[in-house]
């Protein structure tokens, strides 16, 4: 009886120095997001959204399933769901966001993998004061089934249909004590 007590306690010690030595997966969700715009002419733009799993850090990478992936947009600048691509599974307007917990305005691509979505608009690009596209605009969300969510800043339209530039906050400021001061002489001339 004491050999067997023996044997499973150096059956069941072996199990457990090997279960201790076994390189476990480590999970990630991180999602790379390259988006670039292109001028169609005849004022539409296609924004395209290429989506990817960060660098393997090693050989025990995996990257967890993508349920969906979002783009938050201003109400006025959703797109149609004929400039959307792919159609299918994607929601546009005002919809729940699971990432956040919270209804968003903007388009939604429902999917179980990694693809290139985009859609066009009528809308130019957000600029910097510099002219340089703004590539933090607009939020983005993931969410994978496994409920692990990421979320980062991409590039998306402005309102206007033109490449408007976004102003500076001390332009704004010197343009409205100008047209301030430029008021309070007004109404100094006419006492």
């Amino acid at each position: 009886m004491k050999k067997i007590i023996l044997i499973i306690f150096f059956l069941i010690s072996f199990v457990l120095i090997q279960d201790a030595h076994a390189v476990q997966p480590i999970f990630y969700f991180d999602v790379i997001v390259d988006a670039e715009v292109s001028d169609l002419g005849g004022g539409a733009w296609l924004y395209e959204y290429t989506l990817s799993a960060a660098p393997a850090p090693g050989d025990n990478f995996r990257f967890k399933d993508l349920s969906h992936w979002s783009i938050e947009l201003p109400e006025h600048k959703i797109p149609t769901i004929s400039d959307i691509n792919p159609e299918s599974g994607s929601e546009i307007g005002y919809f729940n966001e699971p990432a956040i917990e919270s209804f968003i305005w903007g388009v939604k691509w429902n999917s179980d993998q990694l693809i290139t979505y985009s859609f066009e608009s009528t809308h130019g690009p957000v600029l910097n004061p510099d002219g340089s596209i703004n590539t933090s605009a607009y939020n983005w969300y993931a969410k994978s089934a496994s409920d692990f969510t990421d979320t980062g800043l991409t590039l998306g339209p402005n309102g206007s249909g033109e490449r408007s530039v976004v102003p500076e906050p001390a332009t704004a400021f010197l343009l409205t004590s100008g047209l301030l001061s430029l008021a309070g002489l007004r109404r100094k001339r006419k006492n």
